[in-house]
């Protein structure tokens, strides 16, 4: 019998052409405004976030990436890029969601975070 929980991810989506910060809130509901702070931090610090912001700003970066509330997103998930510890910072938010094993919480991660594969 399902129950609450194991639905959870499925009812907590927003479709996919729904746009504006309403979007990001909805796919950001577990992680802290600490953490997104840090996040806009390390773009704005780091050469690749630096990048696509300049980008962004020039009109050069095109969907699905966009630029809401300062923090760059790939669809509708969070760009988290390799600065300090914010990936494991990511992925313990993901795995602390909920131990439902290895491949619910990649789906969870991957359903919020847009890491690229260096």
């Amino acid at each position: 019998m399902a129950d609450a929980l194991s639905r959870r991810d499925a009812e907590a989506r927003a479709p996919a052409d729904q746009e504006g910060a309403s979007a990001a809130a909805l796919a950001l509901s577990g992680p802290s405004f600490a953490l997104l702070d840090d996040i806009r931090r390390g773009q704005e610090a780091t050469p690749d976030g630096q990048q696509l912001l300049a980008q962004h700003c020039t009109g050069e970066l095109e969907a699905p990436w966009r630029l809401i509330d300062g923090l760059l997103l790939h669809g509708s998930r969070v760009f988290v890029v390799d600065h300090g510890d914010l990936r494991h910072q990511v992925l313990l938010l993901a795995h602390s969601a909920g131990h439902e094993g290895v491949q619910k919480t990649l789906h969870r991660l991957r359903t919020d975070f847009y890491i690229p594969q260096d």
